[in-house]
């Protein structure tokens, strides 16, 4: 027996609050002006990266009918991990998701995930 999930674009577990994006996106690179304009939100891609770091799924397994496309998911992913943004953003997600935890009154329990977890080619040296 297998189990079979179809997801919509209204699934999509971490989607991100308005006040979240709003602490976020001031740290996004800038676009660099030059070649075709982007077709995909930056948020959506913040957000395909952070249910793949968050859910520990390879991204061969990223839902298309959710997120933007995995190939085009990763090479932003490499744009702010190379620019030295993804772990900014990271830190800003978790302390705003750790806020978001205290005002509702819960217990603060948060993992940063290891980005080199995430990467296709790890030097083992």
């Amino acid at each position: 027996m297998t189990f079979v999930h179809s997801f919509t674009a209204n699934d999509n577990p971490l989607r991100l609050s308005d006040a979240l994006w709003a602490a976020i996106e001031p740290l996004m690179p800038a676009p660099q002006g030059r070649g075709r304009p982007p077709t995909t939100s930056p948020r959506a891609a913040v957000e395909a990266i952070l249910f793949l770091t968050t859910t520990g799924t390879p991204w061969r397994l990223l839902p298309p009918c959710v997120y933007p496309p995995r190939s085009t998911v990763y090479d932003i992913y490499r744009h702010l991990r190379d620019r030295g943004a993804w772990p900014r953003i990271q830190e800003t997600y978790l302390a705003e998701t750790a806020r978001s935890l205290e005002a509702r009154g819960a217990a603060k329990i948060i993992a940063l995930a290891d980005d080199r977890r995430f990467s296709p080619s790890v030097s083992r040296a």
